[in-house]
């Protein structure tokens, strides 16, 4: 690799190896990390080669006289040159001054990083040339090398030293996602965390879009100011960012159809006060999507829009497609969920993403953790669940409930009252009602059972 396009002179790889071999015990974290492909020149390459199989196998680096036998085996079929070239550099290396191991500790990640994207843009081009495309895209090369070496930098806290770190980070109000719904808000103190996966759950038709669009404006308004990514799975792109605008305007979407200039100003006029962030909109058909995907298409957006996005909305997680179709329907869908939690830890994010309850769930009056498909497989995976609750006489009225099934991170069994605009897509919950437990698992007909129907529990004051 030319020295214009590396940030490390080919030194620096020869004073890591030596860095290794005369200080194991500050290297051998590092070693999971470091590929012979990272190291340019043949003798450096064997060199790294035969030093981390020794490592892979016994786990220790090996001593210099152990390093140069397996050197020696492993030249036996080159030239006698290349032989003794090889046994030459290890001799240099045993030579090199090593008084400088933090500094080259400390570079370890970035220089691993740079070698894994300049591999990938090796692979790239031997890909374009045999006519050949990686399985999740050409850009999943890259988000993936961009992330080799992060552990690196951070090997945890510890316990008796780092109290002060860990409270910091976690209080830091850019640490936690605030939702822009002060009930809500009051539940998690600092907001949603990086990496957590929310999944609203509802029957179909029932506010799971309404909320999420609801939700992304009010991350980008002034009160919380962060750039959010909305992935549209079910509808089109252009029909979920029509439903923001009508939003972001206060107006029906019929405003639109009779003046769209008229609209378009409107819309204008109001994104200037209410818009204080990023929102991007970008759907998938049905089905075609998996989320690796997403992943690549979220590291492009990232990069060429200057993005930062700390919430990703994936709408929803019926419509996104399995990234194993050989698996029992349920572990699919469960494999989604797992999936869609490590895209929002890695991307820094936190994810929403929401779902449909089972058919038998849709007439009581809130669900619980039965109600997800593959329901055991998803509870253990997600962070907060929660319920967008309406019975028919509900619906009408364009009321809507929010009840909290699942929350890894706090209480449970929260129940809030609130309402929903279908012109303008408005939602807000305005009221906490006392949560009744046999709400959850209320059947469809008294008169089938003997017991209430859901809404006349709700209409009890539950």
């Amino acid at each position: 690799m030319p020295a214009d396009f590396s940030d490390f002179r080919d030194d620096f790889q020869d004073l890591l190896i030596a860095c290794m071999m005369r200080e194991p015990e500050h290297f051998t974290f590092v070693a999971p990390a470091i590929k012979p492909k990272y190291f340019t020149g043949i003798q450096p390459t064997l060199a790294a080669r035969c030093m981390l199989e020794h490592f892979e196998k016994y786990l220790r680096f090996p001593a210099w006289e152990i390093l140069e036998q397996r050197l020696d085996e492993a030249t036996r079929q080159l030239p006698e040159a290349e032989g003794g070239l090889a046994i030459d550099y290890v001799r240099k290396l045993r030579r090199m001054d090593v008084g400088d191991w933090e500094f080259v500790r400390d570079h370890v990640s970035d220089f691993v990083r740079e070698r894994a994207i300049v591999d990938a843009i090796r692979q790239s081009v031997t890909m374009l040339q045999d006519g050949k495309i990686p399985p999740d895209g050409y850009t999943s090369l890259f988000a993936k090398a961009m992330q080799v070496g992060r552990d690196l930098d951070n090997l945890g806290y510890m316990m008796h030293e780092d109290v002060d770190r860990v409270v910091s980070k976690v209080m830091n109000v850019e640490y936690g996602l605030k939702t822009g719904f002060p009930k809500l808000d009051s539940i998690w103190k600092n907001g949603w965390a990086p990496g957590w996966l929310i999944v609203p759950a509802a029957p179909p038709k029932r506010f799971k879009s309404g909320f999420c669009i609801n939700l992304a404006l009010n991350v980008v308004s002034p009160s919380i100011g962060r750039d959010v990514i909305y992935y549209a799975c079910e509808l089109d792109e252009e029909q979920a960012m029509v439903r923001a605008m009508c939003h972001v305007a206060k107006l029906p979407v019929d405003t639109m159809y009779e003046s769209s200039m008229k609209f378009t100003n409107l819309v204008k006029q109001a994104m200037n006060e209410c818009i204080a962030a990023r929102l991007l909109f970008k759907s998938f058909p049905s089905k075609t999507a998996t989320i690796a995907d997403l992943r690549a298409h979220a590291h492009m957006a990232t990069a060429q829009l200057n993005m930062k996005p700390r919430l990703i909305i994936i709408d929803y997680a019926e419509t996104v497609q399995p990234s194993d179709r050989k698996e029992a329907e349920y572990r699919q869908q469960s494999s989604i969920y797992t999936e869609a939690r490590a895209f929002g830890k890695e991307i820094g994010a936190t994810v929403v993403m929401p779902d449909r309850v089972k058919q038998e769930f849709v007439e009581q009056a809130v669900p619980n953790m039965r109600a997800l498909q593959g329901a055991f497989e998803k509870a253990g995976i997600v962070d907060v669940a929660f319920g967008l609750c309406a019975t028919d006489m509900e619906y009408l009225e364009k009321c809507v409930r929010l009840f909290v099934f699942l929350n890894r991170h706090g209480p449970a069994y929260q129940h809030l009252r609130g309402s929903i605009d279908p012109e303008t897509w408005r939602m807000e919950f305005n009221q906490n009602i006392e949560f009744d437990p046999r709400a959850s698992a209320a059947p469809k007909s008294r008169n089938r059972t003997g017991h209430r129907t859901p809404q006349a529990l709700i209409d009890e004051g539950m």
